[in-house]
């Protein structure tokens, strides 16, 4: 499933739930961090990944924030 428009991150729930897989973007960084919470509370086993690095989303949420990961 493919999101061009994020969000809350519903989309990324529902697809877990159902086992398909999602491709999603957010242009606004308050509503990826949203969407990620929201994903990480509901499937706290799942890791979650910044794709071109590899980097975990602590890392990349400071990064943007100005402190050291």
């Amino acid at each position: 499933v493919f999101e061009p428009f994020c969000g809350s991150g519903t989309t990324l729930l529902a697809t877990q739930r159902c086992g398909r897989m999602a491709r999603a973007t957010e242009i606004a960084p308050e509503y990826v961090d949203v969407a990620v919470k929201r994903f990480r509370q509901n499937f706290p086993d799942v890791p979650v990944t910044l794709a071109a690095s590899g980097q975990v989303f602590e890392a990349v949420a400071a990064e943007r924030l100005g402190a050291s990961a």
